[in-house]
């Protein structure tokens, strides 16, 4: 009889046990999907970041960035979003500043998320540039949101190097790694050269070789981007 009573307490605290450790997940989870942002929050973000407006741009900047801190599935779910806004057919940032401005946005928010699953999005997107050329290189998002993405971006970077048939590709791929710089991208640009038969390209990264210091860093920023060019 007291081992019939031992019993049923046991699975009584154990039921107890179980349904508190089940609330407490529902509860977990639920405090997570609140720190996420709604689906319409989502839509309001991505039309500040193409706003083209700087208080509205870095607005939603911070509120996604805090947001994507809150949990990995907030951090995938943005990604996401961004990348799906940005990924459109026939893209013409001359006719359509929109697009041009949520690229540039969100190319650098992406960056500081380290979002290394936008980079093959990135690359093939090098090409795409607004008209008027910026010496800050806005006029090509995606190459600033590579840049951001840091050492992280050089091993995808290497493989367009050595694998992308189109050359303006391939210049702007230089560009990044040279400007990234450390060890790997020192390492990368040599062994391009091994490999690399566009004689433009080949004196990008001669350039750009020459103008590191010790540690793989461009010492001077201004020469280097004076002689970055293949009219020489």
């Amino acid at each position: 009889m007291r081992f019939t009573i031992f019993l049923l307490v046991a699975v009584a605290l154990a039921a107890s046990n179980n349904s508190e450790f089940a609330s407490g997940k529902r509860a977990t989870l639920a405090s997570t999907s609140m720190n996420c942002p709604s689906k319409g929050k989502l839509r309001e973000a991505i039309q500040n970041l193409s706003s083209g407006s700087r208080t509205r741009v870095d607005r939603a900047h911070r509120l996604l960035i805090k947001q994507a801190n809150a949990s990995p599935g907030c951090r995938r779910e943005i990604i996401q979003t961004l990348m799906q806004a940005m990924d459109k057919p026939k893209l013409d940032f001359g006719r359509d500043t929109h697009s041009y401005h949520l690229w540039l946005s969100s190319a650098e928010l992406l960056g500081d998320l380290n979002a290394t699953e936008a980079l093959d999005l990135l690359i093939s997107h090098l090409n795409l540039t607004a008209p008027i050329f910026s010496s800050s290189m806005n006029h090509q998002p995606a190459l600033i949101g590579l840049i951001k993405m840091g050492p992280m971006a050089v091993p995808k970077l290497s493989e367009a190097l050595r694998h992308n048939t189109d050359p303006q590709v391939r210049y702007s791929v230089i560009y990044a790694i040279a400007t990234i710089g450390g060890e790997s991208a020192r390492t990368a640009l040599k062994e391009c050269l091994i490999s690399e038969t566009d004689d433009c390209a080949k004196r990008l990264v001669r350039v750009s070789l020459d103008s590191f210091d010790e540690q793989g860093n461009i010492k001077d920023r201004m020469a280097w981007f004076a002689n970055f060019t293949c009219n020489h």
